[in-house]
């Protein structure tokens, strides 16, 4: 699930060196499904269990990845 509006619909974007990404899980007590608010940014479980959610940033390096 994409945290930001894309003119990509098929998420077909190529991850590039310097780019930084946001990985937001998202853990819930009840189903795995989920709802988008009115405000087009909260999102909630669909049977209102508890949720957390966790934010990390992570920036690809300029010189590429190696494994």
């Amino acid at each position: 699930m994409l945290n930001y509006e894309s003119q990509d619909p098929d998420g077909q974007t190529i991850l590039r060196p310097g780019l930084v990404i946001a990985l937001e899980p998202m853990v819930q007590l009840g189903t795995w499904q989920t709802r988008t608010l009115r405000d087009k940014w909260t999102v909630i479980s669909k049977d209102h269990s508890l949720t957390a959610t966790s934010s990390t940033q992570l920036q690809l390096p300029i010189t590429g990845l190696k494994f």
